[in-house]
């Protein structure tokens, strides 16, 4: 495990014959696999990876190596030909340290770091909190105080 949460095991090695494989069981052109590539790895993304980018990561291309994000996305694609819903598919076990039981549960948020100055802890948690704790939330209330007086702002309270 790494200093913020992340898995330290490598990355699944995906072959150019295997990445081939998935894209003609799918059934699809080079130009619409890479599509499909692009928004597993960015559900919001209005363009895909080019036919030739693909036809390229296929042949075997040693200037274009497949990346761990397309290697994780292709084998996402593989679990969900397998049957498992996108979800399942895109969940990976990590090492999470929880205050609630939530051994089994999926955590479908995205991590972030507490945006006190100086925290080192990331945190998962609802898309508006900024802070992991009351704490810090009210510690960054604070310096936000002294630094007003210190620059002779009126008091906000």
């Amino acid at each position: 495990m790494t200093e913020h949460g992340q898995s330290v095991r490598p990355p699944q090695k995906l072959t150019p014959q295997a990445l081939s494989a998935i894209r003609r069981e799918l059934g699809e052109s080079k130009a619409r696999f890479g599509f499909t590539l692009k928004r597993i790895i960015s559900p919001r993304a209005l363009r895909g990876f080019s036919r030739q980018y693909i036809h390229r990561l296929e042949a075997g291309d040693p200037k274009t190596p497949i990346t761990p994000a397309i290697a994780r996305a292709a084998l996402v694609l593989a679990a969900m030909l397998d049957g498992q819903d996108e979800v399942q598919a895109r969940a990976r076990k990590v090492e999470v340290l929880a205050v609630n039981d939530i051994e089994g549960a999926v955590v479908l948020g995205e991590k972030k770091s507490c945006a006190l100055a100086g925290c080192r802890v990331w945190f998962v948690g609802h898309p508006q909190q900024r802070y992991h704790a009351l704490t810090c939330k009210r510690e960054a209330a604070r310096r936000r105080r002294v630094a007003e007086r210190q620059n002779g702002r009126p008091n906000r309270s």
